[in-house]
């Protein structure tokens, strides 16, 4: 599982993602197919750690917003309680 934590812009990397809050998470497969559907792009692997900032956050938002594919939607549940709190989101694979 690809897990999802909130992280202020200014933050630094930690080490662990214990000491920050949960977002949400995605399976491998709907991670792949976002790719395949051109929502996360191909330069972030599901194996790495890698970060999303407000800019990234909300052009996504932008993209899927009014879509009801579900696989879009499971990735909309989390980037919106990011952009709603202004903060940043940081992925550790598990």
């Amino acid at each position: 599982m690809l897990d999802f934590y909130f992280i202020e812009e200014s933050q630094s990397k930690p080490n662990s993602p214990k000491n920050l809050d949960f977002a949400g998470g995605l399976d491998f497969n709907v991670f792949k197919r976002l790719q395949n559907k051109s929502i996360i792009p191909s330069s972030y692997d599901y194996y790495s750690d890698f970060r999303w900032d407000l800019n990234t956050i909300n052009q996504m938002i932008e993209k899927i917003k009014d879509d009801n594919d579900q696989d879009k939607k499971i990735l909309f549940e989390i980037i919106v309680k990011a952009h709603l709190q202004y903060l940043c989101l940081i992925a550790y694979c598990d």
